[in-house]
């Protein structure tokens, strides 16, 4: 029958030329499990890691997250106005337009070399692939905050 090629799979003809999206509203479902989370604790702020490089995602945008933000909001409405709840703003590095370079820059600046240790790879294993659409936009932003890269890759 039909056998469907996965984003991974398709992903090495098109990193550097396409967009390529591996998982359809991924955020939309993070958010939706943190902000949960962040109601039942009474917290105020949900953030993830959307930057302005990721402008060819819908739910990277601050328009979607701005609209999910208020969907939680009124998902709750009655929680806040008696006061059990508090309001959920929903941040991002793209929000403040931030770049990815921009934010290895700072996370640089705070972690050191443990950024190193840091996962961006969308496989598993004891290291990032360094093939992935993930791996490369890591090597990329690594290169543009001009920050040598010593990240352990496969590739």
């Amino acid at each position: 029958f039909f056998k469907q090629k996965t984003a991974y799979e398709i992903m090495p003809s098109l990193v550097g030329s396409e967009m390529c999206i591996r998982d359809r509203i991924r955020n939309g479902i993070f958010l939706s499990i943190a902000t949960a989370w962040a109601f039942s604790i009474n917290a105020s702020l949900v953030a993830y890691g959307a930057h302005t490089g990721d402008k060819n995602y819908p739910d990277c945008r601050p328009a979607f997250s701005k609209k999910i933000e208020s969907a939680f909001n009124q998902g709750e409405f009655d929680g806040i106005k008696s006061g059990i709840r508090k309001r959920i703003e929903i941040w991002s590095p793209y929000k403040a337009g931030l770049s990815k370079s921009q934010l290895l820059k700072k996370g640089y600046a705070v972690l050191g070399n443990a950024i190193f240790n840091t996962w961006s790879c969308y496989k598993d294993g004891k290291v990032q692939c360094g093939n992935c659409e993930s791996c490369y936009n890591r090597k990329a932003g690594f290169r543009e905050a001009s920050i040598v890269d010593k990240t352990r890759y496969l590739k």
